[in-house]
Parts: C-alpha cells; sequence; structure tokens
C-alpha cells in the first residue's frame, strides 16, 4: 500500500527565526497546483505569515500602513504638546506655529528631524511618517515650554519681525503705485541742471567762483541730511530679527515655518 505524506513546519513568533520546513511525497506538489491554482510553498508562506501577524496583519496595504501611522503620530503630537504647555490644546497647528502655538501656549518644538515642518498628514513616505513617531515616542524631538524671560524675548523679537514685514509691504505697494517718481525726479534734476547752465553763460568769472562754492556747499548739506534719516532708519532695525522661528532641527538650526499668505490688495499697481 503507497501511501502519500505532506509536512510542513512555520516558525510563530518573530523571536526564533527558523526557514519553512517542507516535506512531501511524489504527488502532493501536482495536487496543490491542480485543484488550488498554487504551490506547496507558497501556502508555507502564508500559514507563516497568519501565524505571525494574523488576518489582519497579512490583509493591511501599504496605504492603510501609511493612513494608519499618520493617524497615530498626529495624536503623539498633539499629545506630547500639551504635556510640556499643560493645557488643553483643541488643534495642532503646523503652518502659523508661532502665531498659534508659540504666542499662546509659550511651546517651542525641538530637533524636528524631517527637511520640512508640516503635518503629518501631508506626508506620504512610510519612512518619514515612522521615523518622526519614533522620535517623539523616544523624545529624540521633542517640546519645550519657555521660561518667563524667554517668552517675552521671544515676543519682542516676533513682534519687531512682524513690524518690518508690514513696512516692507507697505514699501512694496507704493513703489507699484508710483512706478514713474523715479523718472520724474531725473527729468527735474536735467531740467534745472540745464537752466543753471544757462544761467551761467551770462556771468563773469568771480561771479561763477561765488555760485559753484554755493552750489558746493548746499549739495554737502543735502547729503548730510539723507544720510542722517537713513542712520536712523538703520537703529530702528535691531540685528536679532532677521530670522525669528519656534522649530529647531538636531543641530539647533531655526527652521522656516510655513506662512499663511495674506490676500493681494485690489488696488495694487492701480495708479
Amino acid at each position: 500500500m503507497k501511501i502519500e505524506i505532506l509536512l510542513f513546519a512555520v516558525h510563530s513568533d518573530i523571536d526564533h527565526y527558523n526557514q519553512p520546513h517542507i516535506f512531501q511525497t511524489g504527488r502532493t506538489a501536482s495536487f496543490f497546483n491542480a485543484c488550488f491554482g498554487t504551490s506547496i510553498n507558497q501556502v508555507v508562506l502564508h500559514l507563516k505569515g497568519y501565524s505571525i501577524v494574523s488576518v489582519q496583519g497579512m490583509a493591511k496595504t501599504h496605504l492603510q500602513e501609511v493612513l494608519e501611522l499618520k493617524k497615530k503620530t498626529s495624536e503623539l503630537i498633539l499629545k506630547k504638546s500639551e504635556a510640556a504647555a499643560l493645557l488643553k490644546i483643541s488643534w495642532m497647528y503646523y503652518v502659523n506655529f508661532d502665531d498659534n502655538i508659540t504666542s499662546k501656549y509659550c511651546v517651542v518644538c525641538k530637533n524636528w528631524l524631517l527637511s520640512k515642518f508640516c503635518c503629518p498628514g501631508d506626508i506620504s513616505s512610510l519612512n518619514e511618517l515612522c521615523v518622526l513617531f519614533h522620535a517623539f515616542m523616544t523624545n529624540a524631538t521633542k517640546f519645550l515650554k519657555l521660561s518667563d524671560m524667554k517668552f517675552e524675548h521671544w515676543m519682542e523679537q516676533h513682534f519687531q519681525q512682524a513690524l518690518t514685514q508690514s513696512s516692507r509691504s507697505m514699501n512694496d505697494n507704493n513703489d507699484n503705485l508710483n512706478p514713474n517718481s523715479n523718472t520724474t525726479d531725473a527729468n527735474s534734476n536735467d531740467t534745472s541742471s540745464n537752466d543753471a547752465n544757462s544761467n551761467e553763460e551770462g556771468l563773469g568769472p568771480e561771479e561763477r567762483n561765488m555760485l559753484v562754492a554755493h552750489s558746493t556747499t548746499a549739495s554737502e548739506g543735502s547729503r548730510t541730511e539723507e544720510a542722517q534719516p537713513h542712520n536712523r532708519r538703520k537703529l530702528k532695525t535691531p540685528p536679532s530679527i532677521q530670522f525669528i522661528n519656534s522649530v529647531f532641527t538636531s543641530g539647533r538650526i531655526a527652521m522656516a515655518v510655513l506662512k499663511k499668505p495674506h490676500t493681494t490688495r485690489k488696488d495694487k499697481g492701480v495708479p
């Protein structure tokens, strides 16, 4: 009497790694191919996966893993920020982080490991999500609460930066509204120089010397008056407001925080 035998063994945990073992007699391989449309090796691999992670783990796709990790990372970041602020934070803001989080809860982010500071929902790479999740889990990336003195200093710098940006936008709008001002000034200077040359033609040598000395003195005085307000404007802008942020990389380098763009004025560029 002839007996057909099929025997295979797999490990059911990740602590012990053993390759699947298969023992079969002659006709068992053709039976699986004819009746199930697959080989014994494929069945053994499926059994191995089922024994380790169960049905849910086998059915999980890459997209499902990304979506699940996005949710877990977002919840973890919100939890860590609330623990640092010692307050309930209703919503975590990544755009305008300094205005919506730091200015309200005195919290900054330290050692952000990714190249861009953004919401986990905007990250599509599974590897980057894993890095960010484990960075917060191990406190490699964390939120810190500023002391009263540091927060006061931060608020002063933040206000100066906002004031500077506002003045720059006003100057840009004025330049757009008066595009021909420089041309008009240049034409007026050319006209005045032509008038002065025509008047000098009817003067004697002594009168010409007096006129040249008077124009030289006036030009030096105008240069001094122009230099004084220019110097005053420089003193009003401290060097510390060139770059102020609330997010820092692992090398203690400030990162650019996304800002919500302001809407363009309807009358911009209209004379």
